[in-house]
């Protein structure tokens, strides 16, 4: 299913009109404010207009995400504590609105080691699941690029919180292509692809795989810069995204993307993965040399930025 996140400006229900101008097969919006700690109470007619509008729309599915404000990986009490509580919140909204599958960052460990900080999250995810025994919504887990102190930049690392979760079919994991790359994962090309699924396969089972991201990405492989692209124009190539939206067995999951340029980049990328998907030729990437200059002048692009933001002697 190709989607795309949309934006709720003016309500809750208001993603369904940009999933209808688009073609989405599937929408990622934010369930809640995502720049505050304070929540609302969502009133009765906000409810009934998401769910009418979600009815009328054909059948396009919905994840959430939650905001980055969450991290269960803080080595600050009231933080965690504050986060476990959000967590709670997004899962009690998701369940009122009667969305499945919420997104969520594991979070980052600051300057304590990475092993302690995966147990916080283990207790901070458990918490959250027992208060809500009676929900349905499942939590997966974003796949990152291991940028500064982040977790979840390796299958390992999953696997070591799903074997220690007790309601394991709960939590689910959601893979985006930049992040998988920029952690060093060489997602590249038909070949590239199929290796990296083994071995998710192999570490973490592919059944915990319940959505996707799919993001071209502005740096190389194990940069650990967390840098979104239009899909074509960065890293990666288009092989691979035509293999994942070809596979029979991915099909059924949402796949979302989240191009930093969404309003005038999100239908293009679109248009391009379902042009992909009917494709009967198989598309080829340019060999690297080709690439050179359009890699290039992202990187440039980059610099010339970081130079605007320097102070003028």
């Amino acid at each position: 299913m190709i989607g795309s996140n949309v934006s709720t400006v003016g309500g809750i229900d208001k993603g369904f009109i940009q999933a209808k101008e688009w073609g989405l097969e599937c929408i990622q919006i934010y369930i809640t404010p995502s720049r505050t700690w304070t929540v609302p109470k969502r009133d009765a007619k906000s409810i009934h207009n998401f769910l009418q509008a979600w009815q009328e729309s054909g059948g396009v599915a919905v994840v959430g995400h939650v905001p980055f404000l969450v991290n269960l990986g803080s080595p600050n009490p009231v933080l965690f504590h504050k986060s476990v509580d959000r967590l709670v919140c997004e899962i009690n909204s998701a369940e009122e609105l009667r969305i499945r599958n919420i997104i969520m960052h594991p979070g980052a460990c600051g300057g304590r080691p990475i092993e302690q900080a995966l147990d916080q999250v283990i207790v901070g995810l458990n918490e959250a699941i027992s208060r809500t025994k009676c929900s349905s919504t499942n939590i997966l887990l974003e796949t990152m690029a291991g940028q500064g102190r982040t977790l979840g930049a390796t299958f390992e690392q999953f696997a070591y919180i799903t074997e220690h979760i007790e309601d394991g079919e709960r939590i689910g994991v959601c893979c985006d292509t930049c992040h998988l790359y920029a952690s060093g994962y060489d997602i590249r090309g038909r070949t590239g692809f199929s290796k990296v699924m083994h071995e998710i396969g192999n570490v973490l089972g592919m059944t915990k795989i319940k959505a996707f991201h799919l993001n071209d990405s502005k740096h190389p492989l194990g940069s650990h810069k967390d840098k979104h692209c239009t899909i074509g124009k960065g890293f990666l190539g288009i092989e691979v995204f035509q293999a994942i939206v070809q596979s029979e067995a991915l099909s059924v999951l949402p796949m979302v993307i989240e191009n930093p340029d969404r309003d005038c980049g999100s239908y293009n990328d679109v248009t391009l993965l379902k042009e992909l998907r009917e494709s009967r030729d198989r598309v080829k990437d340019p060999e690297p040399t080709e690439r050179t200059s359009l890699q290039t002048e992202l990187l440039l692009d980059d610099a010339c930025r970081f130079r605007r933001r320097l102070p003028r002697s």
